[in-house]
């Protein structure tokens, strides 16, 4: 209700270079579709509990890759 979508594409578009931007998008998009196939629904048709367990499961996934050291092709991670 506030804008906050619109505010973010601005940010994209006037703050980060095409290729930053490419990888964020791309991140949302497979952060969706693991969504889809974890639970049959996209992240926002998730009921809250859903959406806090994808979260957290992503979260930790970049918590334990970041503290081994290893990186990971994945735009999110």
């Amino acid at each position: 209700d506030v804008g906050v979508p619109g505010f973010i594409d601005v940010m994209l578009k006037d703050c980060y270079k095409k290729e930053d931007q490419d990888r964020f998008l791309s991140g949302l998009s497979e952060f969706d579709n693991e969504a889809k196939t974890a639970f049959g629904h996209t992240f926002l048709d998730l009921d809250p509990a859903r959406q806090a367990e994808h979260v957290k499961k992503i979260h930790d996934a970049a918590i334990a890759a970041a503290q081994s050291g290893e990186v990971k092709d994945r735009p999110f991670i």
